[in-house]
């Protein structure tokens, strides 16, 4: 899972800049390696922001950009979403479940709260 706000908390992503890096993971044992995520954040213009993804899936490269909305808040400043790259729709995070290649929204892949279940 991918949360904007986690990433701006993080330092990850600002609001004007161009931000590279990756997040790596381990499974169980902290020292076996299970994945790494390269990423290039670029918030410098709000009409063409995006989150380039690089890592892999069952072998398979993955490559691709999951882009920003920014809107206008009524009580002055703004509000950065992810753009689900399978429905288009504004959301605060991003998910990568099991099978799936891609980060998309939560209502994309029909996940659900563990209260839901």
């Amino acid at each position: 899972m991918l949360s904007i706000k986690e990433l701006f908390d993080k330092d990850e992503i600002e609001q004007g800049s161009l931000r590279t890096g990756s997040w790596c993971w381990t499974v169980g044992d902290p020292f076996r390696f299970h994945g790494t995520i390269c990423y290039e954040a670029d918030l410098r213009s709000p009409e063409n922001a995006s989150l380039r993804l690089q890592y892999e899936v069952d072998g398979l490269p993955m490559d691709y950009r999951v882009f920003f909305a920014y809107t206008e808040q009524g009580f002055g400043g703004g509000r950065w979403w992810f753009r689900c790259p399978l429905n288009n729709i504004h959301v605060t995070k991003i998910y990568l479940p099991p099978g799936a290649r891609r980060f998309a929204s939560r209502q994309a892949y029909g996940l659900t709260y563990r209260s839901q279940a």
